[in-house]
């Protein structure tokens, strides 16, 4: 009789220390969290695919603006200052543009904002780079330097697998900015004497 009154003592909450029902009842909603948790639904992944590209490009986006700086620079080898400094302003204008655009949204993320509309800012924005990128082969392979061609070729894989890189959260993102330099690419490759061959 004795060992059933000690078990229903134990089982009456109010018989406990004051610590005891604290930790009882931390454990209780920590069980309760756990058997009521849902996965998130399709618009907050989407919303944290987009938080995670935002937060990946800030913190690429100096990295970018060095490269920009360091291109400008190798790029007077071959090509007049004017037109180096206007691709330079195209360019960190471009990546202030896109940077601007990554830290209103991470200003508005706890909201959960439109999802499609800045998926599709956040692709217009990459494109804009990837344009602005390259023109890089117009500006330095237009020399027609072999040696021109060669740094455009390789300045556009390694930028491309930075961008690849930074921003894989958002595979449409990296299509919009390494598309234009692929074409671009593509273009150098061809030979000098078709691309001015006459047309018939």
């Amino acid at each position: 009789m004795t060992d059933a009154a000690e078990d229903t003592a134990a089982l009456d909450p109010l018989a406990w220390p004051a610590g005891s029902r604290g930790r009882l009842a931390a454990e209780v909603r920590e069980a309760r969290e756990k058997l009521t948790w849902v996965p998130l639904s399709g618009c907050r992944f989407d919303n944290e695919l987009l938080r995670l590209f935002a937060k990946r490009f800030k913190s690429a986006a100096p990295a970018l603006a060095a490269l920009a700086l360091l291109v400008g620079a190798v790029a007077a080898t071959w090509a007049s200052w004017p037109a180096v400094l206007l691709w330079l302003f195209l360019n960190l204008a471009a990546l202030g543009l896109a940077y601007w655009l990554v830290r209103e949204y991470l200003n508005r993320a706890e909201a959960l904002p439109d999802v499609r509309r800045w998926h599709l800012i956040f692709v217009s924005a990459e494109g804009l780079q990837g344009m602005v990128w390259a023109a890089a082969a117009w500006l330095i392979g237009g020399s027609g330097d072999p040696a021109a061609q060669s740094f455009v070729l390789v300045l556009f894989s390694l930028t491309a697998a930075m961008t690849a890189t930074a921003l894989a959260s958002l595979p449409a993102a990296v299509t919009g900015a390494v598309t234009p330099m692929t074409l671009a690419s593509l273009a150098l490759c061809i030979p000098r004497r078709l691309r001015a061959a006459p047309r018939p």
